[in-house]
């Protein structure tokens, strides 16, 4: 296995979710590791490092001394001569050739006279010719030597060492004129040059390498071993072995831990060139005393410090684990069943769908039916104690491969490895199913003893957390009490109703925000005067031209309005349409009023009167052409407070009316005492008119309660006319349906109310 792969491994293994007390373990246990590796690591370093200093500087010393020794005596002459015969000479050359030179001519030179740079500058100082055909056409800046030179009054100049401005490698240059202006460039690698340069006198330098603190002797041996020059007098003219190289590093370690006498003095060796021949060997003996000196006293402090920090670290741990501890259970365990909770689930999933190859998942939710209710009932230490039972009872089942987590109040989690096959998770759901404890009569528990399970295979399309606890929820709410399984697997048709909910719900944003009348549209059907069948009004029907998924029901879009928050600013932006298009009819002449359904959630509004009475006023219509139709389902929980709102409302002008009437919490006794003007009669009764025998119909005898409370009544849904006959007998104010006209458009709406108007 590579290092690479090692290593990723190990720092999976550290995003792992671990327990406190193991990742103390591992805590202590890494700081020993560190501390032994650190005090190794440190002493190695720490005589390296003096070791290495010691090298250098003898090295540096030695090569420094020898180099100058072997090339003292030749370095000026051969200096001279190869800056004048080959700058000058050479220049002299190409200033005095008649010829036209290319930039070949002065490659052959160059090889033919052993330089490495020939360029020729014009007059305005931009290169035209070298030997180096990248350079021709640079033109050097202002500030440049040969800018100088050609402005200066000198014929020919040689500068120091300097860096080549192109290329940045050094270079001996000389430069000469040219009659006709030009300039010519000449240049030798500058390493050529310091191989010549340099050069002092024997007993002098071996004098002078006697001040460094550690050098003891320098001795200066010829290739016969007889010592020419030394800084010991009494050593010169012996004959000397010069042994084998020894590394400093072993010097220093003997006698450290074998019983043998250290060695006080280790020798360098550099070997001296004349004319490039060895000719001899400088040996430089220097003393280890101050560098084993250096080197103990700086481990040992070290080494002190080290200890210092490991004990720190010991006790640092051992005075934080409780405290971790707590905290760790504080974060991450339920304080009812002492089980990890949703944030620890959360850590392991990220942690298990992030592996490169993970094992086989599911993630099964366990709901407690109707929880709240037990608590409400019995009390919050009942409840507590229930879901202490349950989870003692779920973990004595000691499941294989499973991890069980307190997810939220009513919701436990368990998270299933290599289960193997799907029946494995059904059989585990199925023994779970009645695991809730029952303790004496508690009658109300014994109702809801079945847990309910949302299960969800966790594929290798999984790889963010919060999507598996979205997915596993929404199979968790498709489970439905009725159900002849307690359990339930999420699939793509629940997907796909959550992505088609998550759609509808944008475009119904996208339509309050913006407005566009292309999303949300009004239809109107007809409100006919049963006694003259004339028009006498609208209902305002809403309709979802939905952009992805074309006409949406009512009921659907409806129900994921008032699920989402949307109602609300949906209700208004409905309101405000239906009243811009009574403006039309007033606008034209048809004083008709248009009625608007409005939904329970809006009427339960603090601001619904005020926004009500804005969007009229805004309008500047008579409240009076303007009905609201309210479900009677609104009074079930807010009875005095909705009436007080129609009280205001009606006083403001507008007719009210309770719509699909007699099909939910219907009371004559209370109609009189409701602030209404009509009762829309569901078309579940009108349906009846020609199902069932005439002695078994009511809806006659609700049209006569309606009026014996004061009110008109309004029959929806009339398809026929046996049901619009009967209608009429029995006394019906308003009818409205396909009998008379489908639901239309706004401009085919008023197009039926011109026609209406025209046949009056």
């Amino acid at each position: 296995m590579s290092q690479k792969n090692l290593l990723k491994q190990a720092n999976e293994m550290m995003k792992k979710p671990r327990d406190v007390g193991f990742l103390t373990k591992v805590s202590m246990y890494l700081i020993t590791v560190f501390l032994c590796l650190g005090l190794i690591i440190l002493s190695q370093g720490i005589k390296h490092h003096y070791v290495k200093e010691l090298e250098i500087n003898a090295n540096n010393l030695a090569k420094g001394y020898s180099h100058s020794l072997s090339r003292s005596v030749e370095a000026s002459a051969v200096v001279e001569q190869l800056i004048h015969d080959k700058l000058k000479g050479l220049a002299s050359i190409i200033t005095n050739t008649d010829a036209d030179l290319q930039n070949e001519d002065l490659v052959a030179l160059s090889t033919q006279m052993n330089v490495d740079e020939i360029a020729i500058y014009n007059q305005d100082g931009i290169l035209m010719l070298s030997n180096i055909e990248r350079f021709v056409g640079w033109n050097p800046p202002l500030n440049h030597p040969v800018r100088d030179f050609m402005n200066s009054d000198l014929s020919f100049y040689i500068e120091p060492i300097r860096a080549n401005t192109i290329t940045g490698d050094f270079y001996l240059y000389g430069y000469e004129k040219m009659e006709d202006g030009r300039t010519v460039q000449v240049g030798i690698d500058a390493q050529k040059v310091n191989t010549l340069i340099g050069g002092f006198h024997m007993n002098s330098l071996l004098k002078e390498m006697l001040t460094h603190d550690q050098v003891e002797y320098v001795n200066y041996v010829s290739s016969e071993g007889i010592i020419l020059g030394s800084s010991r007098d009494e050593e010169v003219g012996k004959v000397t072995v010069i042994s084998e190289r020894k590394p400093l590093s072993d010097t220093l370690n003997i006698g450290e831990f074998q019983l043998v006498p250290m060695e006080e003095i280790h020798d360098f060796h550099e070997p001296v060139y004349l004319s490039g021949t060895e000719a001899g060997t400088l040996l430089i003996g220097m003393s280890l005393e101050e560098t084993r000196n250096a080197i103990r006293n700086l481990t040992r402090s070290m080494t002190v410090v080290l200890l210092m920090i490991y004990l720190a670290a010991i006790i640092v741990i051992y005075l934080l684990h409780d405290k971790t501890r707590k905290l760790f259970d504080l974060a991450y365990e339920d304080d009812i069943t002492r089980l990890p909770n949703a944030k620890y689930l959360k850590r392991m999933l990220r942690y298990e769908l992030k592996q490169s190859r993970r094992d086989q998942l599911a993630l099964i939710m366990v709901h407690v039916p109707r929880f709240s209710r037990i608590t409400m009932t019995k009390g919050h230490e009942r409840g507590e104690s229930i879901l202490q039972d349950i989870a003692k009872n779920i973990s004595a089942r000691a499941i294989e491969g499973a991890s069980l987590f307190r997810f939220s109040e009513e919701k436990f989690m368990m998270l299933v490895r290599n289960y193997g096959r799907r029946e494995m998770l059904v059989s585990i759901m199925e023994n779970l199913s009645q695991v809730i404890p029952l303790q004496g009569d508690h009658k109300e528990e014994k109702r809801y003893n079945t847990l309910a399970f949302g299960a969800l295979e966790l594929g290798e399309q999984y790889n963010d957390e919060v999507d598996v606890l979205k997915d596993v929820l929404i199979a968790l709410n498709n489970v439905s009490e009725d159900a002849p399984k307690p359990y339930i697997f999420f699939d793509e048709v629940m997907e796909m109703k959550i992505l088609r909910e998550t759609a509808i719900e944008s475009e119904l944003k996208m339509a309050i925000e913006s407005k566009m009348d292309n999303i949300i549209l009004l239809t109107y059907q007809p409100l006919i005067d049963a006694k003259t069948e004339t028009i006498i009004g609208l209902e305002a029907l809403t309709r979802m031209n939905s952009q992805k998924y074309g006409m949406i029901s009512p009921l659907e879009f409806i129900q994921i309005a008032e699920k989402n928050g949307l109602m609300p600013d949906l209700g208004r932006l409905i309101l405000e349409k239906a009243v811009d298009f009574e403006k039309k009819l007033l606008e034209e002449g048809y004083g008709i009023r248009v009625a608007v359904n409005i939904s329970p959630i809006q009427v339960i509004q603090d601001d619904f009167v005020s926004m009500v009475r804005g969007i009229i006023e805004y309008a500047s219509i008579d409240p009076s052409f303007i009905e609201l139709e309210i479900t009677e389902s609104v009074f079930l929980s807010s009875y005095d407070l909705v009436n007080r709102k129609l009280k205001v409302l009606r006083e403001m002008g507008l007719h009210i009316s309770i719509d699909d009437f007699g099909t939910g919490y219907s009371s004559f006794a209370r109609l009189k005492e409701l602030h209404v003007d009509s009762v829309k009669i569901d078309q579940y009764f009108i349906r009846k008119i020609t199902q069932l025998d005439p002695s078994d119909l009511i809806t006659g005898d609700i049209i006569r309660m309606v009026h014996k409370s004061g009110l008109s009544a309004v029959a929806e849904g009339v398809e026929t006319k046996e049901e619009r006959d009967y209608l009429i007998r029995e006394g019906c104010d308003v009818l409205q349906g396909y009998y008379y006209s489908k639901p239309m458009q706004e401009k085919d709406a008023l197009r039926y109310v011109r026609k209406q108007s025209h046949l009056r």
